[in-house]
């Protein structure tokens, strides 16, 4: 049996339905659902409640990590983790993420992407891909590779990666998906997925 791959979906609670961003994060989770990935995210709304109804839309699953305490989640969410903190809850979203895709957002966004490539960095989550949505990140990330020591740790030949062989950049959902379906089912990745 294959092993059903889990996508941690980060960005904002603050879109409003109809927004570009919210109809940009529910086109990712339709075609996360569309292509059998699993959609997780904090279980929220915002760009969270969008994700889960694409992907709920395509008969996709979709998780929710949730603060007790919190409220309930948002209507599209299959199956709800409740978790007693906030610290508790990324750390739940780190290890339930095979991979993870970073919408924009604000500080709790900030705090999911940079703990993703943290645990990348520190050889935790080597192989779980970061995948960040359009160039809103970008500058962050060039400010933070300027002052790493290892050079050799960025990626020469795909205009696409941004750092060592996890962080990368996609412009659209489909663009998303396909440097998903990309690192998980090619050949030279299946190695290194577990």
């Amino acid at each position: 049996m294959i092993k059903e791959i889990r996508i941690a979906v980060f960005g904002s609670s603050k879109v409003s339905v109809g927004s570009p961003e919210y109809r940009m994060a529910y086109e990712l989770g339709l075609l996360l659902g569309k292509d059998g990935f699993v959609h997780v995210s904090g279980g929220y709304g915002g760009t969270m409640e969008a994700g889960a109804k694409g992907a709920r839309e395509a008969d996709g699953k979709t998780i929710g990590i949730t603060v007790t305490g919190w409220g309930p989640p948002n209507p599209y969410i299959s199956e709800n983790i409740p978790m007693p903190d906030l610290f508790a809850r990324i750390g739940k979203l780190m290890e339930l993420g095979d991979g993870y895709v970073v919408l924009p957002g604000a500080t709790g966004t900030l705090i999911e992407m940079s703990m993703a490539w943290e645990r990348a960095q520190k050889g935790l989550d080597r192989m779980k891909p970061i995948l960040l949505f359009g160039d809103f990140w970008l500058p962050v990330i060039q400010l933070v590779k300027s002052q790493l020591p290892h050079p050799s740790l960025i990626h020469q030949g795909d205009e696409k990666c941004l750092f060592g062989d996890y962080l990368w950049l996609a412009d659209s959902p489909s663009q998303a998906i396909e440097l998903l379906k990309k690192i998980f089912f090619s050949c030279k990745s299946n190695d290194k997925i577990h």
